[in-house]
């Protein structure tokens, strides 16, 4: 059995993770809602550069940030800790709830991973109805499998 442990990114996050690890967790999820805690990826790179405990970001909300910046920020990841980050998506309820809005409909969530995923494989996608792509090779651990 392995045993997870999940908080709010912020200023103690190394130090939980570093616990966390020694008290045998096999990993940190941290939670993505930017109007309510710091931001989940500078977070996940540093608790991924300091500590050896597997990552994971949950719920992920696709439209508060760009599918080239999620992308970007997974392939990061994916560099400094190949095969220990794992994201879990959502619709957004509360992270959305917080800033006045309805949670996003799962046809959008399904857009924007199908262009995530797409981007992570190296393939040009639509984005705001434009051809778009990566510009650099991602890591190879970072592309999912079909």
């Amino acid at each position: 059995m392995k045993l997870s442990v999940g908080m709010p990114p912020g200023p103690d996050s190394v130090e939980l993770a570093k616990l966390a690890h020694d008290l045998g967790y096999d990993r940190m999820w941290l939670y993505d809602s930017a109007a309510l805690y710091e931001d989940i990826w500078i977070t996940l790179a540093r608790v991924a550069e300091q500590t050896p405990i597997n990552i994971g970001a949950a719920v992920l909300v696709p439209n508060l940030r760009h599918v080239m910046t999620t992308a970007s920020a997974i392939a990061t990841i994916e560099r400094l800790a190949p095969g220990r980050l794992v994201c879990g998506w959502g619709t957004g309820a509360t992270a959305r709830w917080v800033l006045n809005q309805q949670a996003l409909s799962w046809s959008q969530t399904r857009r924007y991973l199908t262009q995530l995923r797409a981007l992570l494989q190296g393939e040009v996608v639509e984005i705001d109805a434009k051809a778009a792509t990566v510009a650099r090779r991602w890591p190879t651990a970072a592309r999912p499998s079909p």
